[in-house]
């Protein structure tokens, strides 16, 4: 079996004379994406509510004996919104927190290389990137414009392309929607 996963960075192939379990191939996801999501199994063990928010737990990803990781643990916070810095303690599992001071969402890291090993200080996390979820991204990315004259995620690229031309912002060899978009933010200012 062979498998080739790419990204802008990294290039993994792997090569195997027996065929590869699906947490395998998921393993080697998570490295080449560096991403930290999880295998869930059972929904039930890998979710928790807080405050009525919904956390997603790194259980299944964590290599060390669940009875050895203390139910709530450290957390190295240092607000990225209101620059609040404090050590707090969480539930482990959970992926993200509320700053305390602001009430903002804060992102859940691995304080080391592996999820479930504390660092030298007893933190098992550091608490420093917002907290994005995922249908806050796509609403972001979809809202429609408040401008109704000017193109947004919504039109086809063809309109995006006659509103460039009309502005006279050059888009010579820009094929995706998404730079197309970037262009008429900056107002044709990164072209030459």
């Amino acid at each position: 079996m062979e498998l080739q996963i790419n990204n802008s960075e990294i290039k993994l192939k792997l090569v195997s004379d027996k065929e590869l379990e699906f947490e395998q191939v998921f393993m080697a996801y998570q490295l080449i994406t560096g991403r930290r999501d999880t295998l869930e199994t059972d929904p039930e063990e890998s979710t928790n509510l807080l405050d009525g928010a919904h956390h997603q737990s790194a259980e299944s990803t964590t290599p060390i004996q669940r009875e050895t990781i203390p139910k709530f643990v450290k957390v190295d916070l240092q607000c990225p919104f209101c620059g609040h810095t404090s050590v707090e303690q969480t539930k482990y599992g959970y992926r993200f927190i509320k700053c305390p001071e602001c009430k903002e969402l804060i992102f859940l890291n691995s304080a080391t290389a592996t999820f479930g090993i504390p660092d030298e200080r007893g933190f098992y996390y550091t608490a420093t990137k917002p907290f994005h979820r995922k249908d806050d991204v796509f609403s972001e990315l979809f809202a429609r414009k408040s401008d109704p004259d000017k193109p947004d995620a919504y039109n086809t690229i063809g309109e995006i392309k006659a509103y460039l031309d009309a502005k006279g912002i050059k888009h010579d060899g820009v094929t995706l929607k998404g730079k197309l978009l970037e262009l008429i933010k900056d107002g044709g200012q990164d072209e030459n």
